[in-house]
């Protein structure tokens, strides 16, 4: 049964627990049994409220699912423009389900709404099929120790006029919300040691002549 949980990990699909001969002890129904690890939401030094791990996860552990209010694309589209018509300064809350579904945890939710962006997230999102549906959940990139923030990249399409700004912090931060990350300072880094590189060489290169005619003097003296 172990085999069988693993291939169906492999396809992202849960097994069904009137089908699942491994009863109890199938570790495969993380969505249906919510096997998360303990979570907590708490305040941020700059970014409002924030979801937080309580205890040591690995990497690829399932960290919770990403729940809301199920809406059609139409639905979807009419609220951002209502939002953009209005005005209005908030926070989104939507998720992409399906390319007909979205999940809007704004009016209704779980704590996996407090979930913040970052350009070098510790989590990402991932779509499994749970009893023939589709469902979102967060997983983590990395190990990650107790008592860190989870993240993950929004993927944000700015929708009117004026992009979000990014907070995260991180050092390949794009500035805005939704924008290719920031690999500048990697690409210099990379540059420079290149140059550094090509520096000892050239020198090895010049010394080495050097090298040989003192080594060819001394052989002189020794043979005559």
């Amino acid at each position: 049964m172990r085999k069988k949980s693993s291939f169906f990990r492999l396809l992202m699909t849960e097994c069904r627990p009137s089908t699942c001969k491994a009863v109890e002890r199938c570790q495969n129904q993380r969505f249906q049994r919510r096997m998360y690890p303990p979570l907590k939401v708490m305040r941020t030094p700059s970014r409002g409220w924030g979801l937080f791990v309580m205890a040591d996860v690995k990497e690829g552990d399932f960290l919770i699912e990403y729940v809301g209010e199920m809406i059609t694309m139409d639905e979807f589209r009419r609220r951002i423009n209502r939002s953009i018509e209005r005005r209005e300064e908030e926070n989104y809350y939507y998720m992409s389900l399906d390319s007909q579904r979205m999940l809007d945890a704004g009016p209704r939710g779980n704590i996996a709404r407090f979930c913040n962006h970052s350009c070098d997230p510790n989590a990402e999102t991932q779509k499994w099929t749970v009893n023939g549906d589709n469902r979102v959940g967060l997983f983590a990139l990395k190990e990650i120790k107790a008592g860190t923030e989870l993240t993950f990249n929004y993927q944000f399409e700015s929708v009117g006029d004026q992009k979000k700004h990014c907070l995260c912090g991180a050092k390949n931060c794009s500035g805005f919300i939704g924008e290719k990350v920031n690999n500048k300072a990697a690409k210099l880094e990379a540059k420079k040691a290149k140059l550094e590189a090509k520096k000892v060489k050239k020198k090895e290169k010049k010394d080495k002549p050097k090298e040989e005619k003192i080594n060819k003097v001394w052989e002189d003296l020794c043979f005559r």
